[in-house]
């Protein structure tokens, strides 16, 4: 056994002595990872620790209390982090790809630059946190409270927002492209020059949007897995659904959304 020490975040001394088994030549990444293990098993605190750079991949830590703690560029992928809480943790430039993050809360902690694509972060609280310049392509953020986050320029490609709470948050230069944004809310959400405008819900249960993100050259319609521009829209809805009520619906919708759009100075 080797005694590895764990620095405070905050003020540098050591907040406790692990006792984990490796050599000696081990880089630090992978005593640092070891020594967390070793404290969640020995019911140490980890709050407010120094983890930087710390080697937790495929690591098991549900429920685990890292509240103020320091992952900056901490290697966490595919581990498990469901419940856990994170409240003001650093993480940035951590590779959290493929984590599951299910219920976890991350209020008001720093991922600048981190990258989650792939994760599972269904209905974890992000609620005032820094995700500038964050990789969440192909990410799973159903129900994820977002208030007031930060996602400037970050990369939502194909990400899944069903159901996620986007109230306030800022978006400029963020790459929504594919994402589904299905019953999210986007009130008062800063898109800087992308703009998304959130229309009813059809009777068969899909949501439409007219938007118009960074790669777009005209306006769309974004309805479930349609995406088309105005034209294309009508021609395709009047081929399948003309004379019917859904039909009839439909375009309804989509020119209460133009209207929107119009009176907000989005279109001429």
């Amino acid at each position: 056994m080797t005694k590895f020490s764990v620095l405070s975040g905050s003020t540098g001394k050591v907040r406790f002595s692990a006792e984990i088994e490796c050599r000696d030549d081990v880089p630090t990444s992978v005593k640092i990872g070891l020594a967390v293990k070793w404290a969640i098993k020995t019911g140490v605190d980890l709050r407010d620790t120094n983890l930087r750079g710390a080697d937790l991949g495929g690591a098991d830590l549900n429920g685990a209390d890292l509240r103020d703690t320091d992952l900056c560029g901490a290697m966490l992928v595919g581990a498990s982090l469901i419940g856990a809480k994170l409240d003001r943790s650093k993480l940035r430039g951590a590779n959290l790809h493929g984590v599951k993050l299910v219920d976890a809360n991350l209020r008001d902690a720093s991922l600048v630059g981190a990258n989650l694509s792939e994760a599972n972060l269904r209905d974890a609280n992000f609620i005032g946190a820094n995700l500038d310049r964050a990789n969440l392509e192909f990410t799973i953020l159903g129900g994820a409270r977002l208030m007031g986050t930060n996602l400037d320029r970050a990369n939502l490609y194909n990400a899944s927002l069903v159901g996620a709470s986007l109230y306030g948050a800022s978006l400029v230069g963020a790459n929504l492209a594919g994402a589904d944004l299905d019953g999210a809310d986007l009130g008062f959400a800063k898109l800087g020059d992308q703009w998304i405008v959130q229309g009813s819900t059809r009777s068969d249960g899909h949501v439409f949007y007219l938007q118009k993100l960074k790669d777009d050259k005209e306006p769309m319609v974004n309805a479930s897995c349609r995406y088309f521009t105005i034209n294309d829209a009508r021609e395709h809805w009047e081929a399948t659904r003309g004379g019917t009520p859904l039909g009839e619906e439909t375009f309804a919708i989509i020119d209460c959304m133009l209207q929107l759009a119009r009176i907000r100075g989005l279109m001429p």
